[in-house]
Protein backbone atom coordinates (compact mmCIF):
# COMPACT_ATOMS: atom_id res chain seq x y z
CA UNK A 1 0.00 0.00 0.00
CA UNK A 2 1.31 3.69 -0.55
CA UNK A 3 2.79 5.31 2.37
CA UNK A 4 0.74 8.46 1.86
CA UNK A 5 -2.67 5.75 1.33
CA UNK A 6 -1.28 4.35 5.38
CA UNK A 7 -1.04 7.58 6.97
CA UNK A 8 -4.73 8.87 5.58
CA UNK A 9 -6.42 5.21 6.77
CA UNK A 10 -4.21 5.10 10.14
CA UNK A 11 -5.35 9.04 10.83
CA UNK A 12 -8.70 8.04 9.70
CA UNK A 13 -8.84 5.87 12.45
CA UNK A 14 -7.46 7.96 14.88
CA UNK A 15 -10.07 9.98 14.62
CA UNK A 16 -12.60 8.09 14.54
CA UNK A 17 -10.90 6.71 17.82
CA UNK A 18 -11.36 9.79 18.84
CA UNK A 19 -14.88 10.79 18.16
CA UNK A 20 -16.27 7.38 19.41
CA UNK A 21 -14.80 8.40 23.25
CA UNK A 22 -16.10 11.10 23.15
CA UNK A 23 -19.45 9.99 22.25
CA UNK A 24 -19.25 7.34 24.95
CA UNK A 25 -18.08 9.53 27.44
CA UNK A 26 -20.73 12.18 26.89
CA UNK A 27 -23.74 10.05 25.50
CA UNK A 28 -25.74 9.02 22.88
CA UNK A 29 -26.37 12.38 20.95
CA UNK A 30 -25.43 13.14 17.79
CA UNK A 31 -22.35 13.74 16.73
CA UNK A 32 -22.04 17.15 14.63
CA UNK A 33 -23.36 19.17 17.52
CA UNK A 34 -21.03 17.40 19.93
CA UNK A 35 -17.86 18.20 17.69
CA UNK A 36 -19.26 22.02 17.28
CA UNK A 37 -19.64 21.74 21.18
CA UNK A 38 -15.75 20.60 21.92
CA UNK A 39 -14.47 23.55 19.07
CA UNK A 40 -16.76 25.77 20.64
CA UNK A 41 -14.83 24.81 24.66
CA UNK A 42 -11.37 24.80 22.61
CA UNK A 43 -12.19 28.33 21.25
CA UNK A 44 -13.23 29.44 25.49
CA UNK A 45 -10.00 28.39 26.36
CA UNK A 46 -8.04 30.43 24.10
CA UNK A 47 -10.14 32.95 24.96
CA UNK A 48 -9.65 32.53 28.56
CA UNK A 49 -5.61 32.34 28.20
CA UNK A 50 -5.49 35.53 25.99
CA UNK A 51 -7.26 37.39 28.71
CA UNK A 52 -4.91 35.90 31.43
CA UNK A 53 -1.92 36.70 29.15
CA UNK A 54 -3.70 40.35 28.74
CA UNK A 55 -3.65 40.88 32.95
CA UNK A 56 -7.70 40.63 32.93
CA UNK A 57 -7.66 37.53 35.31
CA UNK A 58 -11.43 38.78 36.48
CA UNK A 59 -12.86 38.14 32.89
CA UNK A 60 -10.60 35.29 32.97
CA UNK A 61 -11.44 33.54 35.73
CA UNK A 62 -15.22 34.56 34.40
CA UNK A 63 -14.61 32.82 30.84
CA UNK A 64 -13.21 29.89 32.69
CA UNK A 65 -15.91 29.06 34.77
CA UNK A 66 -18.19 29.11 32.36
CA UNK A 67 -16.57 27.07 29.72
CA UNK A 68 -16.01 24.62 33.48
CA UNK A 69 -19.72 24.64 33.57
CA UNK A 70 -20.01 22.96 30.10
CA UNK A 71 -16.78 20.41 30.46
CA UNK A 72 -16.82 19.64 34.07
CA UNK A 73 -13.91 16.85 33.63
CA UNK A 74 -11.00 19.43 32.37
CA UNK A 75 -8.80 19.04 34.87
CA UNK A 76 -5.91 21.40 33.67
CA UNK A 77 -8.88 24.55 33.67
CA UNK A 78 -9.68 23.64 37.15
CA UNK A 79 -5.76 23.61 37.79
CA UNK A 80 -5.80 27.22 35.59
CA UNK A 81 -8.74 28.99 37.56
CA UNK A 82 -7.30 28.05 41.19
CA UNK A 83 -3.83 29.41 40.25
CA UNK A 84 -5.50 32.37 39.19
CA UNK A 85 -6.92 32.64 42.73
CA UNK A 86 -3.73 31.98 44.37
CA UNK A 87 -1.47 34.65 42.51
CA UNK A 88 -4.83 37.12 43.65
CA UNK A 89 -3.93 35.67 47.10
CA UNK A 90 -6.39 33.83 47.94
CA UNK A 91 -5.59 30.17 48.66
CA UNK A 92 -8.95 29.77 50.73
CA UNK A 93 -10.26 30.27 47.62
CA UNK A 94 -8.08 28.10 45.41
CA UNK A 95 -8.33 24.98 48.01
CA UNK A 96 -12.71 25.30 47.07
CA UNK A 97 -11.99 25.29 43.13
CA UNK A 98 -9.47 22.11 43.66
CA UNK A 99 -12.16 20.57 45.98
CA UNK A 100 -15.08 20.89 43.39
CA UNK A 101 -12.88 18.99 40.59
CA UNK A 102 -12.19 16.69 42.58
CA UNK A 103 -15.89 16.10 43.52
CA UNK A 104 -16.03 15.95 39.70
CA UNK A 105 -12.97 13.91 38.83
CA UNK A 106 -12.24 11.49 41.44
CA UNK A 107 -9.09 10.57 42.59
CA UNK A 108 -6.81 12.61 40.23
CA UNK A 109 -2.94 13.04 41.85
CA UNK A 110 -2.46 16.03 40.35
CA UNK A 111 -5.05 17.97 41.56
CA UNK A 112 -4.45 16.55 45.43
CA UNK A 113 -0.89 17.91 44.55
CA UNK A 114 -2.45 21.10 43.27
CA UNK A 115 -4.94 21.07 46.43
CA UNK A 116 -1.75 20.65 48.73
CA UNK A 117 0.56 23.29 47.44
CA UNK A 118 -2.74 25.39 48.27
CA UNK A 119 -2.83 24.40 51.51
CA UNK A 120 0.70 25.51 52.54
CA UNK A 121 0.27 28.72 50.74
CA UNK A 122 -2.90 29.08 52.95
CA UNK A 123 -0.87 27.68 56.07
CA UNK A 124 -2.61 24.61 56.47
CA UNK A 125 -0.04 21.91 56.32
CA UNK A 126 -1.90 19.53 58.10
CA UNK A 127 -4.60 19.23 55.39
CA UNK A 128 -1.71 19.04 52.73
CA UNK A 129 -0.09 16.26 54.51
CA UNK A 130 -3.01 14.43 53.87
CA UNK A 131 -3.33 15.16 50.06
CA UNK A 132 0.38 14.07 49.77
CA UNK A 133 -0.73 10.80 52.14
CA UNK A 134 -3.19 10.49 49.59
CA UNK A 135 -1.50 10.81 46.61
CA UNK A 136 1.73 8.31 48.24
CA UNK A 137 -1.21 5.18 48.58
CA UNK A 138 -1.64 5.66 44.85
CA UNK A 139 1.63 5.71 43.74
CA UNK A 140 4.59 5.98 46.10
CA UNK A 141 6.72 6.60 42.77
CA UNK A 142 5.57 10.05 42.98
CA UNK A 143 8.93 11.58 44.47
CA UNK A 144 7.31 15.11 44.54
CA UNK A 145 4.67 14.07 47.14
CA UNK A 146 7.76 12.95 48.96
CA UNK A 147 9.02 16.42 48.96
CA UNK A 148 5.57 17.86 49.36
CA UNK A 149 4.79 15.80 52.38
CA UNK A 150 8.14 16.27 54.21
CA UNK A 151 7.68 20.37 53.74
CA UNK A 152 4.35 19.83 55.02
CA UNK A 153 6.14 18.22 58.16
CA UNK A 154 8.58 20.67 58.46
CA UNK A 155 5.83 23.26 58.24
CA UNK A 156 4.46 22.03 61.57
CA UNK A 157 7.66 22.01 63.45
CA UNK A 158 8.20 18.32 62.94
CA UNK A 159 11.41 18.33 61.58
CA UNK A 160 13.16 15.73 62.52
CA UNK A 161 10.31 13.28 61.04
CA UNK A 162 10.96 15.50 57.89
CA UNK A 163 14.47 13.80 58.05
CA UNK A 164 13.18 10.37 58.38
CA UNK A 165 10.59 10.96 55.72
CA UNK A 166 13.48 11.72 53.21
CA UNK A 167 16.17 9.66 54.03
CA UNK A 168 13.07 6.86 53.30
CA UNK A 169 12.89 8.26 49.94
CA UNK A 170 16.57 8.05 49.12
CA UNK A 171 16.46 3.87 50.00
CA UNK A 172 13.43 3.94 47.25
CA UNK A 173 14.41 6.60 44.62
CA UNK A 174 18.02 6.46 45.69
CA UNK A 175 20.47 9.34 45.48
CA UNK A 176 17.91 11.55 43.11
CA UNK A 177 19.31 15.37 42.68
CA UNK A 178 15.72 16.59 43.65
CA UNK A 179 15.62 15.09 47.19
CA UNK A 180 19.08 17.14 48.08
CA UNK A 181 17.61 20.92 48.34
CA UNK A 182 14.80 19.30 50.76
CA UNK A 183 16.74 16.89 52.79
CA UNK A 184 19.10 19.70 53.50
CA UNK A 185 16.39 21.85 54.85
CA UNK A 186 15.17 19.04 57.10
CA UNK A 187 18.89 18.33 58.75
CA UNK A 188 19.53 22.55 58.99
CA UNK A 189 15.95 22.63 60.58
CA UNK A 190 17.25 20.01 63.15
CA UNK A 191 20.23 21.57 63.96
CA UNK A 192 22.42 18.96 62.00
CA UNK A 193 24.28 21.75 60.04
CA UNK A 194 26.76 19.02 58.66
CA UNK A 195 24.53 16.88 57.07
CA UNK A 196 22.58 19.94 55.24
CA UNK A 197 25.77 21.03 53.92
CA UNK A 198 26.57 17.77 52.27
CA UNK A 199 23.11 17.48 50.78
CA UNK A 200 23.78 21.24 49.49
CA UNK A 201 26.93 20.24 47.86
CA UNK A 202 25.14 17.00 46.16
CA UNK A 203 22.42 19.95 44.77
CA UNK A 204 25.05 22.55 43.64
CA UNK A 205 26.87 19.22 41.76
CA UNK A 206 23.37 19.43 39.45
CA UNK A 207 22.89 23.21 39.03
CA UNK A 208 24.88 26.11 38.59
CA UNK A 209 26.19 27.72 41.69
CA UNK A 210 22.42 29.00 43.59
CA UNK A 211 23.05 32.36 45.74
CA UNK A 212 20.15 31.52 47.67
CA UNK A 213 21.91 28.24 48.32
CA UNK A 214 24.87 29.41 48.94
CA UNK A 215 24.05 31.60 51.40
CA UNK A 216 22.01 28.79 53.32
CA UNK A 217 25.51 26.77 53.22
CA UNK A 218 27.02 30.13 54.58
CA UNK A 219 24.35 30.20 57.27
CA UNK A 220 25.17 26.71 58.31
CA UNK A 221 29.27 27.38 58.34
CA UNK A 222 29.02 29.79 60.73
CA UNK A 223 26.52 27.67 62.96
CA UNK A 224 29.80 25.61 62.79
CA UNK A 225 31.73 28.04 63.76
CA UNK A 226 33.86 28.33 59.82
CA UNK A 227 33.91 31.82 59.38
CA UNK A 228 36.20 31.15 56.78
CA UNK A 229 34.26 28.53 54.77
CA UNK A 230 30.95 30.53 55.13
CA UNK A 231 32.63 33.70 53.43
CA UNK A 232 34.04 31.68 50.77
CA UNK A 233 30.02 30.69 50.06
CA UNK A 234 29.11 34.21 50.24
CA UNK A 235 31.75 35.17 47.55
CA UNK A 236 30.67 32.67 45.05
CA UNK A 237 27.12 33.53 45.78
CA UNK A 238 28.15 37.35 44.97
CA UNK A 239 29.95 36.28 41.78
CA UNK A 240 26.45 34.44 41.07
CA UNK A 241 24.59 37.37 41.44
CA UNK A 242 26.21 40.45 41.36
CA UNK A 243 23.22 42.66 41.18
CA UNK A 244 22.09 41.09 44.39
CA UNK A 245 22.96 44.08 46.82
CA UNK A 246 22.53 42.03 49.81
CA UNK A 247 25.35 39.45 48.73
CA UNK A 248 27.61 42.29 48.58
CA UNK A 249 26.19 42.94 52.54
CA UNK A 250 27.44 39.11 53.23
CA UNK A 251 30.44 39.89 51.93
CA UNK A 252 31.20 42.89 54.03
CA UNK A 253 30.34 41.12 57.17
CA UNK A 254 32.84 38.49 56.43
CA UNK A 255 35.17 41.18 56.83
CA UNK A 256 33.35 41.78 60.28
CA UNK A 257 33.64 38.19 61.50
CA UNK A 258 37.64 38.10 60.51
CA UNK A 259 37.83 41.31 62.95
CA UNK A 260 38.70 43.82 60.01
CA UNK A 261 36.03 46.31 61.45
CA UNK A 262 37.61 49.31 59.43
CA UNK A 263 36.89 48.33 55.92
CA UNK A 264 33.42 46.85 57.03
CA UNK A 265 32.61 50.07 58.20
CA UNK A 266 33.39 51.81 55.20
CA UNK A 267 31.50 49.44 53.49
CA UNK A 268 28.73 49.50 55.01
CA UNK A 269 28.73 53.22 55.21
CA UNK A 270 29.36 53.34 51.33
CA UNK A 271 26.65 51.33 50.48
CA UNK A 272 24.04 53.22 52.96
CA UNK A 273 25.06 56.44 50.94
CA UNK A 274 24.09 54.34 47.48
CA UNK A 275 20.56 53.61 49.43
CA UNK A 276 21.14 49.88 50.04
CA UNK A 277 19.52 49.55 53.20
CA UNK A 278 18.73 46.24 55.16
CA UNK A 279 17.99 45.05 58.67
CA UNK A 280 20.92 42.50 58.48
CA UNK A 281 23.39 45.15 56.81
CA UNK A 282 22.43 47.92 59.61
CA UNK A 283 23.03 45.37 62.19
CA UNK A 284 26.24 44.03 61.18
CA UNK A 285 27.11 47.71 60.04
CA UNK A 286 26.90 48.69 64.10
CA UNK A 287 29.27 45.41 65.18
CA UNK A 288 31.86 47.42 62.66
CA UNK A 289 30.89 50.52 64.59
CA UNK A 290 31.47 48.70 67.97
CA UNK A 291 34.82 47.09 66.68
CA UNK A 292 35.94 50.45 65.83
CA UNK A 293 35.52 52.24 69.20
CA UNK A 294 32.50 54.00 67.92
CA UNK A 295 29.67 53.12 70.39
CA UNK A 296 27.52 56.15 70.24
CA UNK A 297 27.16 55.62 66.54
CA UNK A 298 26.82 51.48 66.69
CA UNK A 299 23.57 52.42 69.01
CA UNK A 300 22.57 55.02 66.70
CA UNK A 301 22.86 51.99 63.80
CA UNK A 302 20.80 49.93 65.88
CA UNK A 303 17.50 52.39 66.03
CA UNK A 304 17.68 53.09 62.51
CA UNK A 305 16.96 49.05 62.46
CA UNK A 306 13.73 49.16 63.60
CA UNK A 307 12.74 52.21 61.04
CA UNK A 308 12.85 49.68 58.52
CA UNK A 309 9.97 47.07 57.91
CA UNK A 310 9.98 43.12 57.77
CA UNK A 311 10.29 42.04 54.53
CA UNK A 312 11.42 38.37 55.58
CA UNK A 313 10.93 36.18 58.50
CA UNK A 314 14.89 36.66 59.09
CA UNK A 315 14.48 40.11 59.95
CA UNK A 316 12.52 39.16 62.67
CA UNK A 317 15.57 37.63 64.09
CA UNK A 318 17.83 40.99 62.87
CA UNK A 319 15.28 42.97 64.82
CA UNK A 320 14.94 41.48 68.18
CA UNK A 321 18.90 40.89 68.29
CA UNK A 322 19.16 44.90 67.79
CA UNK A 323 16.40 45.41 70.77
CA UNK A 324 18.02 43.12 73.01
CA UNK A 325 21.33 45.08 72.22
CA UNK A 326 19.55 48.14 73.12
CA UNK A 327 18.18 46.73 76.44
CA UNK A 328 14.69 46.38 75.21
CA UNK A 329 14.12 42.58 76.34
CA UNK A 330 10.26 42.81 76.32
CA UNK A 331 9.67 44.78 72.86
CA UNK A 332 12.41 41.93 71.97
CA UNK A 333 10.58 38.65 73.11
CA UNK A 334 7.49 39.74 71.01
CA UNK A 335 9.93 39.89 67.65
CA UNK A 336 11.00 36.18 69.12
CA UNK A 337 7.40 35.04 69.06
CA UNK A 338 6.81 36.21 65.62
CA UNK A 339 9.97 34.70 64.19
CA UNK A 340 8.91 31.57 65.94
CA UNK A 341 5.57 31.68 64.25
CA UNK A 342 7.70 31.48 61.18
CA UNK A 343 8.43 28.14 61.02
CA UNK A 344 10.82 25.64 61.78
CA UNK A 345 14.25 26.84 59.71
CA UNK A 346 14.25 29.08 62.27
CA UNK A 347 13.44 27.52 65.75
CA UNK A 348 16.67 27.51 66.94
CA UNK A 349 17.42 31.10 66.18
CA UNK A 350 14.28 31.94 67.82
CA UNK A 351 14.96 29.73 70.77
CA UNK A 352 18.47 30.87 71.66
CA UNK A 353 17.00 34.45 71.49
CA UNK A 354 14.39 33.79 73.41
CA UNK A 355 16.74 32.11 76.30
CA UNK A 356 18.48 35.65 76.18
CA UNK A 357 15.56 38.08 76.36
CA UNK A 358 14.01 36.14 78.64
CA UNK A 359 17.33 36.50 81.28
CA UNK A 360 17.18 39.84 80.21
CA UNK A 361 13.74 40.63 81.58
CA UNK A 362 14.93 38.81 84.75
CA UNK A 363 12.66 36.08 84.15
CA UNK A 364 15.39 33.79 85.14
CA UNK A 365 12.81 30.40 85.69
CA UNK A 366 11.32 30.52 82.07
CA UNK A 367 14.91 31.27 80.57
CA UNK A 368 15.81 28.24 82.31
CA UNK A 369 13.17 26.42 80.96
CA UNK A 370 14.33 27.07 77.24
CA UNK A 371 17.84 26.56 78.36
CA UNK A 372 16.95 22.92 79.66
CA UNK A 373 14.89 22.21 76.09
CA UNK A 374 18.01 23.55 74.06
CA UNK A 375 20.39 21.31 76.08
CA UNK A 376 17.99 18.30 75.87
CA UNK A 377 18.18 18.94 72.02
CA UNK A 378 22.27 18.24 72.44
CA UNK A 379 22.59 20.61 69.08
CA UNK A 380 26.32 20.28 68.39
CA UNK A 381 26.57 23.24 66.45
CA UNK A 382 29.53 25.13 67.70
CA UNK A 383 28.30 28.51 67.85
CA UNK A 384 25.15 26.78 70.00
CA UNK A 385 27.54 25.21 72.12
CA UNK A 386 29.25 27.87 73.12
CA UNK A 387 25.89 30.09 74.05
CA UNK A 388 24.80 27.12 75.92
CA UNK A 389 27.64 27.01 77.90
CA UNK A 390 27.90 30.41 78.82
CA UNK A 391 24.07 30.62 79.63
CA UNK A 392 23.96 27.78 81.72
CA UNK A 393 26.66 29.34 84.27
CA UNK A 394 24.29 32.38 84.16
CA UNK A 395 21.41 30.66 85.44
CA UNK A 396 23.38 28.68 87.73
CA UNK A 397 22.51 25.61 85.30
CA UNK A 398 26.46 24.77 85.03
CA UNK A 399 28.71 24.64 87.81
CA UNK A 400 30.75 28.09 87.87
CA UNK A 401 34.27 25.91 87.62
CA UNK A 402 32.87 23.42 84.64
CA UNK A 403 35.13 23.47 81.70
CA UNK A 404 34.16 21.00 79.36
CA UNK A 405 36.62 18.81 77.61
CA UNK A 406 35.10 20.06 74.37
CA UNK A 407 36.06 23.53 75.15
CA UNK A 408 39.86 24.58 74.71
CA UNK A 409 39.68 22.93 71.42
CA UNK A 410 36.35 24.67 70.49
CA UNK A 411 38.11 28.07 71.46
CA UNK A 412 40.99 27.26 69.61
CA UNK A 413 39.40 26.05 66.31
CA UNK A 414 36.83 29.84 66.71
CA UNK A 415 38.95 32.19 68.70
CA UNK A 416 35.92 34.66 68.21
CA UNK A 417 32.98 32.90 69.98
CA UNK A 418 32.76 35.68 72.51
CA UNK A 419 30.29 33.33 74.62
CA UNK A 420 32.57 29.91 75.13
CA UNK A 421 35.77 32.85 75.65
CA UNK A 422 33.46 34.51 78.46
CA UNK A 423 32.46 31.07 80.09
CA UNK A 424 35.70 29.95 80.49
CA UNK A 425 36.92 32.96 82.14
CA UNK A 426 34.44 32.14 84.67
CA UNK A 427 35.39 28.83 85.08
CA UNK A 428 39.44 29.99 85.21
CA UNK A 429 38.44 32.89 87.34
CA UNK A 430 36.42 29.85 90.21
CA UNK A 431 39.52 27.33 89.74
CA UNK A 432 41.74 30.45 90.67
CA UNK A 433 43.34 30.90 87.20
CA UNK A 434 42.40 34.94 87.18
CA UNK A 435 45.39 35.57 84.64
CA UNK A 436 44.46 33.01 82.49
CA UNK A 437 40.63 34.70 82.80
CA UNK A 438 41.81 37.71 82.23
CA UNK A 439 43.67 36.97 78.64
CA UNK A 440 40.13 35.60 77.83
CA UNK A 441 37.94 38.17 78.61
CA UNK A 442 40.82 41.13 77.19
CA UNK A 443 40.43 39.00 73.62
CA UNK A 444 36.67 39.67 73.59
CA UNK A 445 37.30 43.47 74.45
CA UNK A 446 39.85 43.58 72.01
CA UNK A 447 37.09 42.49 69.35
CA UNK A 448 34.51 44.87 70.76
CA UNK A 449 35.67 47.41 73.33
CA UNK A 450 32.32 48.39 74.11
CA UNK A 451 31.09 45.06 75.38
CA UNK A 452 29.41 46.10 78.75
CA UNK A 453 29.33 42.39 80.00
CA UNK A 454 32.69 41.92 79.14
CA UNK A 455 33.69 44.84 80.80
CA UNK A 456 32.05 44.08 84.02
CA UNK A 457 33.74 40.90 83.92
CA UNK A 458 36.88 42.34 83.65
CA UNK A 459 36.56 44.18 86.41
CA UNK A 460 35.62 41.43 88.87
CA UNK A 461 38.97 39.92 88.16
CA UNK A 462 41.21 42.85 88.18
CA UNK A 463 39.40 43.34 91.87
CA UNK A 464 40.40 39.79 92.34
CA UNK A 465 44.32 40.96 91.42
CA UNK A 466 43.93 44.10 93.45
CA UNK A 467 44.41 46.30 91.02
CA UNK A 468 41.25 48.54 92.07
CA UNK A 469 42.13 51.47 90.09
CA UNK A 470 41.71 49.66 86.56
CA UNK A 471 38.41 47.68 87.66
CA UNK A 472 37.37 51.05 88.69
CA UNK A 473 37.87 52.55 84.61
CA UNK A 474 36.50 49.36 83.56
CA UNK A 475 33.62 49.78 85.55
CA UNK A 476 33.30 53.50 84.63
CA UNK A 477 33.42 52.57 80.96
CA UNK A 478 30.83 50.15 81.23
CA UNK A 479 28.64 52.90 83.45
CA UNK A 480 29.51 55.95 80.06
CA UNK A 481 28.21 52.97 77.76
CA UNK A 482 25.31 51.85 79.48
CA UNK A 483 24.35 55.21 79.48
CA UNK A 484 24.58 55.98 75.56
CA UNK A 485 22.46 52.58 75.70
CA UNK A 486 19.59 53.94 77.63
CA UNK A 487 19.76 57.10 75.72
CA UNK A 488 19.38 54.74 72.12
CA UNK A 489 16.72 52.83 74.22
CA UNK A 490 14.51 56.18 74.79
CA UNK A 491 14.95 56.93 71.12
CA UNK A 492 14.04 53.52 69.73
CA UNK A 493 11.20 52.88 72.16
CA UNK A 494 9.85 56.26 71.05
CA UNK A 495 10.28 55.08 67.01
CA UNK A 496 8.11 52.07 67.99
CA UNK A 497 5.69 53.84 70.00
CA UNK A 498 4.74 55.91 66.80
CA UNK A 499 5.39 53.37 64.55
CA UNK A 500 2.47 51.35 66.66
CA UNK A 501 -0.19 54.70 66.89
CA UNK A 502 0.60 55.44 62.57
CA UNK A 503 -0.44 51.27 62.15
CA UNK A 504 -3.72 52.11 64.34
Amino acid sequence: MHPVIIVAVVTGVVLAGVALSRLLRRGPSDSAPDLSAEADVEAAEREALELLAQGDAREARRRLQALLKRDPERADMWKLLARIYLEAGDPDEAIEVYTHALSRIRSDPDLHLARAEAHMVAGQPARAFDDYDMVLDENAERIEAWIGKSQALLAQNRPEAAQALLEDAVEQFGEDPALSRPLAEAYFASGEFEGALECWEAHLQEVEDDPEVLRLMAEAHRHLGNSIAAAECLRRADEAAPENPLLSEDAAHALVEAGQFEEAARAYAEARTAGLESPIALLRHSEALQGTGRPEEAYATLVDVLDLGVEAPGDRSVRATALLRLGLADAALAEVEALAAEGPRHRLAAMLLKLEALHSAGRRKEAAQVWTELDRGRFTAPNVMGRLYWWGMCLGASPHGAMPPWLDEHIEQRPNDRFARLGRAQALRTQGDLEGALRDVGLVLDRNPADVVALHERAAILKDLDRDDDAARDLAEADRLDGLRRAAADEAALRLSQAATSSD
